[in-house]
């Protein structure tokens, strides 16, 4: 949570930004941050989350709706925050929707 807010100028400056980033619920809850808090932190910046499947190679949007449920650890998850909509590339099989993974890559210095 302090590193989100610390790089509050940084995520402003860079609409194209992309984040990668680990949903631990027991490591937040150590620190002191409510899970559903971090995700919500992510939102309020303009990003939509996708969780990264177990595969490496699938994705799925997580709703806001869910935010607060996504306290315990079988939440614990890779997540993929853009401001891109990737909506468009989803498409739909038996376990929801998923989206092919596509590398990232750096576009240069901030």
């Amino acid at each position: 949570m302090a590193v989100l807010e610390g790089m509050g100028d940084v995520l402003r400056r860079n609409p194209q930004l992309k984040l990668i980033t680990e949903f631990n619920p027991e490591a937040l809850r150590k620190c002191g941050a409510d899970p559903p808090a971090y995700l919500t932190a992510l939102d309020s910046h303009g990003f939509t989350i996708y969780r990264i499947g177990e595969d490496g190679e699938t994705m799925g949007p997580v709703a806001k709706e869910e935010f607060p449920a996504m306290r315990g650890g079988e939440a614990f998850a890779n997540l993929l925050c853009t401001r891109e909509n990737l909506v468009g590339n989803v498409a739909q099989s038996p376990e929801g929707f998923t989206v092919s993974c596509r590398r990232l890559e750096p576009r240069g210095a901030l």
